[in-house]
C-alpha cells in the first residue's frame, strides 16, 4: 500500500523524488501504476526511482523529443543490462522512443507482470 500511495502521490506532484531502493513493488501495483495517467508536462525528461519488483529496481523513464510535452512516453522498466533481463526474471521488448522529430526502437527489460499484461499497459 506504501508503493501505491507513493506512486500516485508522484503522479499529482510530479516531483522529482524517489522511492527507497529497497522499497518492494508487487506485480499489482506495477500493473495499478503503468495503467494509471501521468502529467506529460511535469514528467517530461525524468527518471525515477519506483522501488523494487522481485528485488529488481524498477525505473520509470519520461522521454521526450520535438513537441514537448505532447510526445513524452512513460517507459517502466528494470535496471538491467539486457544482457541479465531473463536471469533478473524480466522480458526484453523493443518499443519506439521518441528521438529528434521521429522515434527509434530501443529495447528495454520489462517486468514479466507488464509483458504479460502489454494490451492493457499504458507508456
Amino acid at each position: 500500500m506504501k508503493i501505491i500511495t507513493y506512486a500516485l502521490a508522484l503522479l499529482a506532484t510530479a516531483t522529482t523524488a524517489q522511492a527507497a531502493p529497497g522499497d518492494a513493488l508487487s506485480d499489482a501495483t506495477l500493473l495499478t501504476y503503468a495503467s494509471s495517467g501521468y502529467d506529460k508536462l511535469h514528467m517530461t525528461s525524468l527518471h525515477v526511482v519506483l522501488g523494487q519488483n522481485h528485488g529488481v529496481t524498477v525505473i520509470a523513464d519520461f522521454p521526450c523529443s520535438d513537441l514537448c510535452p505532447a510526445y513524452t512516453v512513460r517507459i517502466i522498466h528494470y535496471d538491467v543490462p539486457l544482457s541479465r533481463c531473463s536471469a533478473a526474471g524480466g522480458v526484453e521488448k523493443a518499443i519506439l522512443v521518441p528521438v529528434s522529430i521521429a522515434s527509434a526502437e530501443r529495447s528495454f527489460c520489462f517486468p514479466k507482470v507488464l509483458a504479460d499484461h502489454w494490451d492493457k499497459y499504458v507508456r
